[in-house]
């Protein structure tokens, strides 16, 4: 009954936490659209030489770093739009594992452990690169003398009736996706805290604490869930859970 008890009250804390971040956000969005569009106004209205484009760059790319920051609050509070297509998650981490190593460097490889026939998932791809990309980032970020990245890819049933470990989800089928690291792990008083947004424990200017909880606005707008399994000293996974689709992966 307790568990059940602090299980509600955390999620009232982020569905709270998800309506004042995501109006915030939104009304964020609408002044950063109209600053970027004055400065393009003022761009086109000067010459290529003029000195003023100097002070007009730096400002538009602070603009558009806000945009993208105001996008992953809006994830959090689960306001982004989704564009859903049937996908093979197993060739999509195929193709990430890739094009990751060369963000994560040489001494954080990437170990490839998926499940064999594994049906498909409806899901925004641009959003799933994205909250796998931070997973992986935060365990490159958790062994910062190297180490091996697992990424994984699992089956797993909800049955009728639920399950204590997975309370968000409803019977049914899920994709799950693991990301695996090796690092010192994360102390238990901070494992429910990782998910909030602007929560980091990197220095200032080193993170932005938006990775998680963009991951976990993705995970429960798809239906899905996100889990976190941690042992101090012995490293950290965490998982994105998906519903299973019935229908084939579209077309690439």
């Amino acid at each position: 009954m307790r568990a059940a008890d602090e299980r509600l009250l955390e999620t009232e804390k982020f569905k709270a936490l998800g309506q004042l971040t995501g109006g915030l956000a939104h009304d964020f969005n609408n002044l950063l659209t109209v600053i970027s569009l004055n400065l393009e106004i003022a761009t086109d209205m000067i010459g290529d030489d003029h000195p003023v484009l100097d002070l007009i760059e730096p400002a538009m790319k602070a603009a558009s770093s806000g945009a993208q920051l105001t996008s992953s609050l809006l994830s959090f509070a689960r306001r982004q739009p989704l564009v859903a297509r049937t996908s093979d998650i197993n060739a999509l981490l195929g193709e990430m594992a890739s094009l990751a190593a060369r963000t994560l460097g040489g001494r954080h490889p990437i170990r490839l452990a998926l499940r064999p026939d594994l049906p498909p998932c409806a899901i925004d791809r641009v959003q799933f690169e994205s909250a796998v990309l931070n997973l992986l980032i935060n365990s490159r970020d958790a062994m910062p003398s190297g180490g091996e990245i697992t990424l994984g890819s699992d089956l797993v049933t909800v049955p009728a009736g639920g399950t204590a470990a997975l309370p968000d989800l409803s019977p049914g089928r899920y994709v799950s996706v693991a990301v695996t690291d090796t690092g010192m792990g994360i102390p238990a008083e901070l494992r429910e805290k990782v998910f909030e947004p602007f929560f980091t424990t990197k220095p200032v200017g080193q993170g932005t604490g938006l990775g998680l909880s963009m991951a976990t606005g993705f995970a429960r707008q798809s239906g899905g869930q996100i889990t976190l399994d941690s042992v101090a000293g012995g490293g950290t996974t965490v998982r994105l859970l998906l519903p299973a689709a019935a229908t084939p992966p579209a077309a690439p």
